[in-house]
């Protein structure tokens, strides 16, 4: 168990946090007394199949993107975020589409929180990684 005062708790939350979410057991203390007690939220498991019929696979989707739409989903250019690669015309980072997935958010959700994203930016991105995965997969299995 880690004791922190609320001086230590207001100077260092990110770390505590981490601690706590990590799974030790983080105690916040007045005057050595405790007073609260940072706990980790309990992660919310995906249920599948639960997003049936709310998106419908184009019978394109693992047609090649011409280069012009290409350009369209993303750039990469060291004057935004340093080259991190964002949707075009936004300073949303394409990594942050991938994370809200990987937690189990819907595609509508990520849509949602970043309004200056459009969906054919969204799923035109989704088919370059699907189209770039089949090929390392063809090339695997040549």
């Amino acid at each position: 168990m880690h004791q922190a005062s609320i001086h230590e708790a207001k100077t260092h939350l990110s770390r505590l946090l981490r601690r706590a979410n990590g799974g030790e057991d983080v105690v916040i203390t007045r005057s050595g007394q405790p007073v609260a007690r940072l706990v980790p939220m309990a992660k919310d498991r995906p249920v599948f199949g639960s997003d049936e019929g709310r998106f419908v696979v184009p019978d394109d989707f693992n047609d090649p993107l011409d280069e012009e739409l290409q350009g369209s989903i993303f750039n990469r250019n060291p004057n935004i975020l340093g080259g991190t690669p964002v949707f075009s015309g936004t300073r949303v980072p394409i990594r942050i589409l991938f994370e809200h997935l990987e937690a189990g958010d819907q595609l509508v959700d990520f849509l949602d929180n970043y309004p200056t994203v459009s969906h054919e930016q969204a799923v035109g991105l989704l088919k370059r990684a699907n189209a770039a995965l089949i090929g390392k997969q063809h090339e695997t299995a040549a």
